[in-house]
């Protein structure tokens, strides 16, 4: 292409886009004298963190556990879940949906649980007394007399892989009787220290193998009413190492 020919055809280019600009600016779109030069866009502000000291959960924070071990982050996307206690290094619950209506004082026990637990010791379904857990959970408790355990499937949970399955608990007689229900005058099966459930009893058990001992994730109570809101906690989840 000719120098002379490259000129005229830049030239026409450049008027071009001339009479776009004053087009542009005459129907209210161009820039005004008086506006200040544009600002950069603030960087997204990460999510604040807080440590978990119990008490009901704020969505929108990401707590971080004191006592666990292992450590846990998390974040729960409503106010319905609430922590009653955080200082135990191997048993984190979570309650949901506390059970209550607008009258004060109606506040029943909640009906839906999270919970992160490490399992290091079970109790022998037929002498009662305390062993060391086993390395196959799963196996171990769908032996045990007072559970129905469902198929193993794989789960992976904050990067973890690991299985889940789904279990009840059904007895006419516990194997092995909890006095920690007593004082409610419900009858129990203690499968753990601080593990002990009521008949028909209903839960969506996880076990991931972290350190230093697998982290067990149960979602207790009706598959709707605790599986659904529990699913954004533990897409959150991070799990530390010790």
């Amino acid at each position: 292409m000719g120098a002379r020919r490259e000129q005229v055809i830049l030239g026409a280019v450049a008027a071009a886009l001339l009479v776009a600009i004053v087009a542009f600016a005459a129907a209210g779109g161009g820039v005004r004298s008086d506006t200040q030069p544009p600002r950069p866009t603030p960087a997204p502000t990460a999510a604040v963190e807080r440590e978990l000291f119990g008490g009901s959960l704020e969505p929108g924070l990401r707590y971080r556990t004191r006592a666990f071990v292992p450590a846990l982050t998390f974040e729960v996307a409503d106010s319905e879940w609430l922590v009653p206690d955080a200082t135990q290094p191997n048993l984190l619950t979570l309650d949901r949906r506390r059970n209550r209506t607008d009258r004060p004082g109606s506040e029943l026990p909640p009906r839906e649980f999270l919970t992160f637990s490490r399992i290091t010791q079970v109790y022998d379904p037929s002498s009662g007394r305390i062993e060391a857990a086993p390395a196959d959970l799963h196996a171990w408790m769908s032996r045990h007399p007072d559970l129905l355990v469902g198929r193993a499937e794989p789960e992976t949970v904050a990067g973890v892989p690991g299985e889940s399955f789904l279990v009840v608990v059904h007895f006419r007689r516990p194997a092995v009787d909890a006095p920690e229900c007593r004082r409610q005058l419900t009858t129990c099966t203690a499968i753990a220290p601080g593990r002990y459930f009521p008949d028909r009893a209903g839960m969506r058990t996880i076990v991931l193998p972290t350190e230093p001992d697998p982290l067990v994730i149960d979602l207790i109570g009706r598959t709707n009413a605790i599986e659904d809101p529990a699913a954004p906690l533990l897409r959150s989840l991070r799990i530390g190492v010790r």
